[in-house]
């Protein structure tokens, strides 16, 4: 009896302790002076995975912070973004931690192992292609090899001279020596990538100029263990490795099929017979959150939205995609229903210069948004654009879209107008409008460009800021009324 109660005893204290650590409320305050956008997102991880969609958001005070408390029950990466600019943390739960965004891209990251993630987001951005050509003056792939892991070992030693300061913890240390395998494995990738590009994308092998076999083993070894290391789906360098494992399979699986479908759907496809357990639900849930934010809101990802749903009924990744695949539905339903916000400006297929054009809008003034459906960066302001458009009729402000999309494009054009919706006045240009657009627009090196006209229909500003830039593009409004 007395051996019972004492392992109960010890059982119910390691429960409570268990609890209490998973309970504990991790903290993570924002500060950036020189912030156009107030609102601050955190990418949570989910039982210590990665999940950039799994997000939770919170807006500046005055004195430009945020801070964001929540809850995890494993340590993991979290992804910090405020306007445009981003940082990774490693975190445990009941962590403390303060960001500051400084000027010209600095930052400062205190607070647990504050000196460790500093380095870690000086070393390893999650985009290779800056870097890559280190390894391009070594002709051997296994020379290759040698060069990133001598790269990583001069890396991980100093982040052991941290631990060995006391600086940073050991658990961190630990994580940061995976982190900096995978990076390498993808610096790797990437530049084995760009050696074999025109394999990748060439539709049918090629016979007479076959690839490096050295090459393609390094690069098949480099995803051998994707279904049977866990630490992969941990890192939000997954993404990035997604992508390079994809044309690794282009190359291997020749020809393409179904390349007509969108890119992300495709990887996805392309994932389904290869991938396994979580490492194909994580693969295929980014894929679809990529997919989606592309904003093309394709109809296809509806199907493919109930295919994962299906497969994985339980998955803790529903929940953080289902808003984006809910745009997708409602942006379709709104298709082909009218909206008396939504404009299109009667006889637009006459009017051939941006002098014409102000004439038409006399009145009032106007934010002329230059865009295309075809334009990722143009749907990606839109979004902002859309946030806007409250405020902007408070003001008087009167919103013109207009499309430089070519006559084959009208219908794309139409659905995204109603789809979206663009709240404001809508026109494409003709071949005139466009080419007085490309003459008179100063320094025009393409879309999205914004313009705004007065209420006599002169242009008074022909690069105003975007709708990302939100309370700087307000104040440039005011100006102007």
């Amino acid at each position: 009896m007395g051996l019972s109660y004492k392992c109960y005893v010890l059982c119910a204290a390691l429960m409570a302790v268990t609890t209490l650590y998973a309970q504990q409320k991790t903290i993570i305050k924002v500060h950036n002076a020189h912030a156009a956008d107030k609102e601050v997102r955190i990418s949570i991880p989910i039982d210590g995975n990665y999940f950039q969609e799994n997000q939770r958001s919170s807006q500046m005070a005055p004195n430009k912070e945020a801070v964001i408390e929540f809850d995890i029950n494993k340590e993991g990466m979290v992804r910090v973004v405020n306007d445009f600019r981003y940082v990774y943390v490693w975190v445990k739960p009941g962590d403390r931690l303060d960001v500051d965004f400084g000027p010209d891209n600095t930052y400062k990251i205190s607070g647990a192992n504050g000196s460790g993630q500093e380095l870690y987001n000086k070393l390893y951005s999650d985009d290779t292609r800056s870097r890559y050509e280190v390894l391009e003056v070594y002709p051997r792939a296994e020379k290759r090899v040698e060069v990133c892991d001598s790269l990583k070992n001069v890396d991980v030693a100093q982040f052991k001279a941290l631990l060995e300061q006391g600086k940073i913890d050991k658990d961190f240390y630990n994580r940061v020596q995976i982190e900096a395998e995978l990076y390498y494995k993808l610096l790797l990738s990437t530049a084995i990538f760009f050696k074999m590009r025109s394999h990748v994308f060439s539709p049918e092998p090629d016979t007479q100029n076959l690839p490096d076999p050295s090459y393609l083993k390094v690069w098949q070894d480099i995803y051998s263990d994707l279904n049977t290391n866990a630490d992969w789906i941990k890192s939000p360098l997954f993404n990035s490795h997604l992508g390079r494992y994809h044309s690794l399979l282009r190359l291997m699986n020749k020809p393409l099929t179904q390349r007509d479908l969108p890119y992300s759907l495709e990887m996805i496809n392309t994932f389904k017979p290869l991938l396994k357990d979580e490492t194909l639900e994580y693969a295929w849930a980014t894929c679809i959150a990529d997919g989606l934010a592309s904003k093309d809101n394709e109809k296809a990802w509806l199907a493919n939205w109930t295919d994962f749903v299906q497969q994985y009924p339980n998955s803790k990744l529903i929940l953080p995609l289902k808003p984006a695949v809910e745009e997708v539905q409602d942006y379709h339903n709104r298709i082909g229903k009218s909206d008396a916000c939504v404009e299109f400006l009667e006889d637009f297929a006459h009017i051939n210069t941006l002098a014409e054009l102000g004439e038409r809008l006399k009145g009032a003034v106007a934010y002329v948004d230059l865009w295309a459906t075809w334009c990722g960066p143009c749907r990606a302001e839109l979004q902002y654009s859309i946030k806007l458009h409250g405020a902007m009729e408070k003001m008087g402000i009167m919103p013109v879209y207009l499309s430089i999309d070519y006559d084959n494009a009208d219908a794309k054009w139409r659905e995204m107008v109603q789809g979206y919706p663009l709240k404001g006045i809508n026109l494409r240009a003709n071949k005139a409008l466009a080419k007085d657009i490309r003459d008179k627009v100063p320094g025009f090196n393409g879309i999205p460009r914004y313009l705004i006209f007065d209420k006599t229909g002169k242009i008074v500003n022909w690069d105003a800021k975007r709708p990302s830039d939100m309370d700087e593009l307000l104040n440039q409004l005011k100006a102007v009324r």
